[in-house]
């Protein structure tokens, strides 16, 4: 724990009224019985010793430390001074004593869920961060298995004209998060939404909002790096479809109806460049590529031909997320996501 002294937010421990917070005002929660007092910006909370020591190692190691008593105590508890705003500390302290909802139906919802996340990362309350860590994976995937899901919530979850589609928050908010609490398995995907956004938005993100992160130049070099990767991918995925004569022509015999099958990959072919220009997303336009397929009604491939194509889209796929991290310059995806959350 030696080590990590240095990253600890301050605290000082005394049995008096904080010097220059002569008022001080109770808040919740407050136990009778607690057997310490939080301030925190002139608000106090009555809490457990042995619960916060329990749940957090900053407070454990603080409590383990003999102090000096004074004759002075505020309602004859000690009293710990703390540097955070007091909704932070109440969000903490309730989220320990009861746990936090954790749900995404809203920009409030992630917003709480955030704060929370930097609190139990500032205080080392290691169950409950992973608890949340857990969480913040299923609306910010880190495996390619989830990115089904993750599309299926989007889409099936109402948006308004004016607000986020699901999980309901800015993308900017999650690589703010990210950074804060030094968990950069989160980064690749949230730099990935927000590489697929149109340009004036990304350059116009420069004042931080309770509905927007502030991105630093740094964060526009990496949006500019992927959006590369990104048409390098799809005009792979397009010369892919491009090259369907030369295998279909190699396997002709498991061909079931080849003229028809060359004139479905000629409108695929077709639609792919009409599409290519307008989809940002390459996650999405490798699917609108196999859905045009087995959608088509007057020009669908034989089954056989279907399977062999259903590969290179599924290909593509793989192979962006596989690089996503590296893009970045960060660890491969393996190394990356700590063993808790696989």
């Amino acid at each position: 724990m030696a080590a990590d002294l240095d990253k600890r937010p301050i605290l000082e421990s005394t049995n008096g009224h904080p010097k220059d917070q002569p008022e001080i005002t109770k808040g919740e929660p407050w136990f009778e019985d607690g057997s310490v007092v939080l301030i925190a910006k002139g608000t106090a909370f009555c809490v457990h010793k042995s619960q916060l020591a329990n749940r957090s190692e900053v407070f454990k190691d603080l409590f383990a430390v003999p102090h000096t008593h004074s004759p002075k105590s505020f309602e004859n508890r000690d009293v710990v001074e703390l540097l955070d705003q007091p909704e932070h500390l109440r969000s903490f302290l309730v989220a320990l004593y009861d746990g936090i909802e954790l749900r995404s139906r809203n920009l409030s919802d992630f917003l709480a869920i955030a704060q929370v996340a930097r609190m139990t990362h500032k205080y080392m309350s290691q169950s409950l961060h992973q608890t949340i860590l857990r969480y913040l994976i299923t609306i910010n995937p880190v495996h390619d298995e989830r990115l089904d899901d993750w599309y299926g919530c989007e889409k099936s979850n109402w948006r308004g004209y004016d607000v986020e589609p699901w999980p309901h928050f800015h993308p900017s908010l999650m690589i703010s998060l990210a950074n804060d609490i030094e968990a950069e398995f989160l980064l690749p995907f949230a730099y990935y939404r927000m590489a697929i956004r149109p340009a004036r938005e990304i350059f116009s993100l420069v004042v931080n909002t309770p509905a927007r992160g502030q991105l630093s130049k740094s964060d526009i070099v990496q949006i500019i790096i992927l959006q590369e990767m990104f048409r390098n991918r799809t005009a792979a995925c397009l010369e892919g479809a491009n090259g369907i004569d030369h295998w279909q022509s190699r396997d002709a015999r498991g061909c079931e109806i080849e003229l028809r099958c060359r004139a479905a990959f000629k409108g695929l072919i077709a639609y792919m460049q009409n599409e290519l220009p307008h989809e940002r997303d390459p996650l999405m336009f490798f699917r609108n590529a196999l859905s045009y397929l087995e959608a088509s009604v007057r020009l669908q491939p034989c089954g056989t031909c279907l399977w062999y194509y259903k590969m290179e889209p599924d290909f593509h796929q793989r192979e962006l997320w596989k690089a996503l991290p590296n893009a970045l310059g960060l660890l491969d995806w393996k190394e990356l996501v700590p063993a808790e959350c696989k």
